[in-house]
């Protein structure tokens, strides 16, 4: 199954967000769509990243993703099951599923982000061991940006409520998309 965002902005500063679920039965194919409206500038158009600072040092700043290709296919290698959530060949779905198994597999360019502040916050800190920072994204800028922003609603870990994000060009995340950056202690206190 995948879920698909689209933005349309509309007067008096709201937003229509049309959600839109692919899903596949045995025999058939189906999308249904859902509606969701937003004020700009409420907490629903905001996404998180959290990131060590040895790791924000080492990348200068920038939302580096470890692969280079948004499409790919998944291999014979143990490191998925055959659940229905990958798909034959190379797709872009498939290269968000496996960035939520491990980080560039695949040689897949996607960045992880959250809906959840906290979740960004325990992965900047290494589950609260360094310090780290937090970006906060702008999550109505990415389609104007070209920023791919794929969201399952059956993800493999749902409390991480990930967002996988990558580039038009397969490399660093624009900073356009980036509203704040601010610090956080090892006990993900913000400083």
């Amino acid at each position: 199954m995948l879920c698909r965002t689209h933005l349309h902005s509309s007067q008096h500063k709201k937003y229509v967000i049309l959600v839109e679920y692919d899903y596949t039965t045995a025999h058939n194919f189906y999308t249904t769509t859902d509606v969701v409206y937003i004020t700009l500038g409420s907490s629903a158009m905001r996404l998180y990243r959290g990131v060590s600072k040895e790791l924000d040092d080492l990348q200068g700043g920038k939302h580096l993703p470890k692969g280079s290709k948004k499409k790919v296919c998944p291999l014979m290698d143990g490191k998925w099951t055959f659940d229905g959530t990958f798909h034959h060949g190379y797709s872009a779905e498939n290269g968000a599923r496996a960035h939520q198994i491990e980080t560039g597999l695949y040689d897949g360019c996607y960045v992880s982000a959250s809906r959840s502040e906290r979740v960004a916050i325990k992965f900047a800190t290494f589950g609260f061991t360094v310090p780290g920072w937090i970006y906060v994204l702008d999550e109505s800028v990415l389609a104007s940006r070209s920023v791919d922003a794929i969201e399952f609603p059956d993800p493999l870990y749902p409390s991480e409520v990930e967002v996988s994000l990558a580039s038009p060009d397969n490399g660093a995340l624009p900073e356009g998309i980036i509203i704040e950056k601010y610090e956080v202690d090892s006990c993900g206190r913000r400083t």
